[in-house]
């Protein structure tokens, strides 16, 4: 399909958070038991609908021995038995109740995000190329081409130094400014076929001996670079030399290489930094600056600490805003950091007497903010939930639920990339936003689009397990051993003090609303289509707890729990009436409510509907918008319907050379409806049924019996009772003459039972 695709997608955020019920302004207290609560526990079944699988943990040896997880294919196990965590199956409930409960958006990286978009040809590229660039009048081509000068006179180099003695809020490293040129500029733009010319290979990202080159002014654009519509004027020299040290044209440099070694095809510049300003004043490097960007290098969207690690007296370029540094990299361009958080683009309404929402209330929280979104309040703000979850134990009487050792998945499922602000991200017209007015991160009314869940997807093992196209094994894999889908197991969720409301709103979660076509999902490998599973409440007992110590036995010499069972529909129903009265909307017809059902659905895998995008070829590069749920469903519908036509083509095609063979096999064989057959009853004297297999036929015009023909397809001829006319002993001679002939393997020939024939 042309539009955007993900195994992902989102659930709109509520417009209004539903507050959390309380009692006289506070959340339910945990050392007592309220009468006017319900404390009980819901009987579970589980059974997996593709393979699942949650890692099992290293062993103390393993662990010694330097082993990683990814590494150990065996699941979670307990006494040689495999078993879903109960952490496992209480994470998946509380992702649902949030929703389902229109809670605030929990568990949202508070990572300040990081960039990079240098020949991005949407409006994304502008915002990055403003920082880093100077925009300059376009005299000599279309006015409508952005035209940019790089770099701008903010970006200058220096080299990473020990700060000697850190200040409050400054980090152990400094930038020492480079020298600058009799035009101001502390690096030059070298020419990349002057560069080649020498040979150099670099240590890292620079090279370790002293070069010369020969500033020039910014002012003459030697090269002009065009992307698109995208013109860089940049300007370079040829000059680049390894003598003449003391020649006053010519400064100290240092090369650095943007990723790819001196020669590499495509590179059109490198960067020369000119050597270090001993008389410069350092410029500290804040604590917050450091964190974000080693925080940033170590993880899988950069390699800059990774392949060219900043060490002491590196060079490295940085940003000036006005007389602050604004952000530094160790390439020319490096990634910048946005000046939101992710956490400051969830926009919704909420009761500002009422800080708690139902997720709060019920299933606890612990942070180090507190509920007015204050960073880092005074004191940690924590509540303990009131539902516990067992873990689920695999049901008497199953084995075999394991897939083979060590078989592997093709990459290892990775982390979000919310970098992906197309994906992420509201767009003002959704799917048809155009690119030049995409919102990013950093634009004023950029919004996160929701709650990401993962499509059920049904999943073959073999393709999972599968290596690349040409035989060689992925370049990421981990090792995993799933259990096997229709396995069985049995937990139990257990709540204290929940109101109606609440316990139907967990009722809910816990059987979607007794939709037998929605799923829930659990465990590694979602991207894949693993861990879909169908959970069944199998009943809902409330306990009586004044009466729970009354006896110490029941009637039948059991525990005495004073629990009965309850009817689940009347507390869902509580629920959505709750729903409706407080933030006026009916649940099951809101926009949330409907994109959380069509995505809880289980769904063939189309047509790639539900991959990844390819980065090779880059299908990510003209950043389409990814649709909403519903409108996947609808490019599912029809896709499901083309194929439908497809197999049915397909299938009357098959039926039709099916008959045609037939009919080859028949007119071979010489066997067709009224010819007379002869053979011997395998059928006992009592069964009523005669069967034998054909030996003879007999000729319709001389009369005379003749052996049926070797090359003839395999038959079985069957009288029913209706037409057998006597009875016939095991092993005894049958006459009989064909009226029916069915397809099949072998043929059935529905035959009568001839008593008088000619001899």
């Amino acid at each position: 399909m042309a539009e955007a695709r993900a195994p992902y997608n989102f659930i709109p955020l509520p417009e209004k958070v539903l507050p959390a019920q309380l009692d006289e302004g506070q959340l339910p207290r945990h050392d007592t038991y309220d009468t006017h609560r319900h404390t009980g526990y819901f009987e579970v079944a589980l059974q997996t609908q593709t393979p699942l699988f949650i890692r099992g943990m290293l062993t103390q040896k393993q662990k010694q021995d330097g082993q990683e997880a990814k590494n150990i294919p065996h699941p979670f196990m307990l006494n040689g038995q495999p078993v879903i965590a109960g952490s496992s199956l209480r994470g998946m409930l509380r992702n649902l109740f949030e929703i389902v409960t229109f809670s605030k958006m929990q568990f949202v990286t508070d990572q300040q995000l990081i960039y990079r978009a240098v020949g991005d040809k949407t409006g994304f590229g502008e915002y990055y190329r403003s920082q880093m660039m100077e925009e300059l009048k376009d005299e000599d081509t279309n006015p409508s081409n952005l035209i940019f000068n790089y770099p701008s006179d903010n970006l200058r180099a220096g080299y990473l130094v020990k700060n000697p003695a850190p200040k409050d809020k400054e980090s152990d490293w400094a930038i020492r400014p480079a020298q600058t040129s009799q035009f101001g500029h502390s690096f030059a733009l070298v020419n990349s076929s002057a560069a080649e010319k020498i040979g150099l290979e670099p240590a890292f990202y620079s090279v370790s001996v002293p070069i010369w080159v020969q500033p020039e002014p910014r002012t003459d654009y030697s090269k002009t670079i065009t992307s698109g519509k995208l013109h860089l004027k940049v300007p370079q020299t040829d000059i680049i030399r390894l003598s003449d040290p003391n020649d006053p044209l010519y400064k100290r440099a240092r090369i650095v290489v943007a990723g790819k070694t001196i020669g590499h095809k495509g590179h059109h510049w490198y960067t020369a930094v000119f050597d270090a300003d001993q008389d410069a004043t350092i410029i500290p490097i804040p604590q917050k600056m450091w964190e974000i960007f080693s925080a940033d290098a170590d993880s899988k969207r950069s390699d800059d600490l990774k392949t060219r690690p900043l060490v002491e007296n590196a060079p490295l370029f940085y940003l000036m805003s006005g007389e602050q540094l604004y952000f530094f990299g160790s390439t020319m361009f490096f990634r910048l950091p946005y000046e939101k958080r992710v956490q400051g683009l969830i926009d919704y309404q909420q009761d500002s007497n009422n800080p708690f929402d139902f997720t709060d209330a019920v299933f606890g929280y612990v942070s180090d903010t507190d509920k007015e979104g204050n960073d880092k309040a005074r004191d940690p703000v924590a509540y303990a939930g009131r539902v516990s979850v067992t873990s689920a134990t695999l049901m008497e009487g199953q084995s075999d639920v394991l897939y083979g050792e060590s078989q592997r998945l093709t990459r290892t499922p990775g982390t979000p990339k919310p970098t992906t602000f197309q994906h992420y991200l509201e767009q003002p017209s959704g799917m048809n936003t155009h690119r030049a007015n995409l919102q990013h991160y950093g634009s004023p009314k950029a919004q996160i689009r929701g709650h990401k869940l993962y499509w059920r997807q049904r999943v073959n093992i073999k393709q999972l397990t599968r290596g690349n196209s040409d035989g060689s094994k992925p370049k990421i894999e981990t090792q995993f051993r799933p259990i096997k889908e229709g396995t069985w197991f049995r937990f139990r969720v257990y709540f204290e003090n929940l109101t109606e409301v609440e316990l139907g709103a967990l009722a809910w979660v816990l059987t979607l609303d007794g939709d037998e076509r929605l799923y829930h999902m659990l465990g590694m490998g979602k991207p894949y289509g693993l861990g879909v599973v169908k959970v069944t409440v199998e009943q809902m007992l409330l306990t009586d707890r004044a009466n729970r110590y009354q006896y110490l036995f029941d009637t039948e010499g059991d525990w005495y729990t004073a629990a009965q069972s309850a009817d689940l529909g009347h507390y869902i129903q509580q629920f959505k009436g709750h729903v409706k009265k407080q933030l006026g909307i009916e649940f099951d017809s809101s926009e949330r409510i409907e994109a959380l059902k069509t995505m809880l659905h289980l769904f063939d895998p189309l047509d790639n509907l539900f991959n990844y995008m390819t980065i090779e070829p880059n299908e990510y590069s003209d950043r389409r918008v990814l649709p909403t749920p519903h409108e996947v469903a609808r490019f599912y519908e029809g896709k499901a319907q083309e194929y439908a036509q497809e197999k049915e083509t397909l299938q009357r095609a098959e039926r039709k050379r099916e008959r045609e063979l037939l009919d080859i096999e028949l007119q071979s064989s010489g066997i067709k409806v009224g010819d007379i057959i002869f053979g011997k009853n395998k059928k006992q004297l009592d069964d009523p049924e005669i069967e034998f297999t054909p030996e003879k036929i007999r000729n319709q015009d001389t009369g005379k019996w003749v052996a049926l023909q070797k090359n003839s397809p395999p038959y079985k001829a069957v009288i029913p009772p209706a037409h057998k006319k006597r009875r016939q002993n095991n092993d005894a001679k049958v006459n009989a003459k064909v009226i029916e002939i069915r397809e099949g393997q072998p043929i059935i020939l529905i035959c009568e039972q001839i008593e008088n024939l000619l001899k």
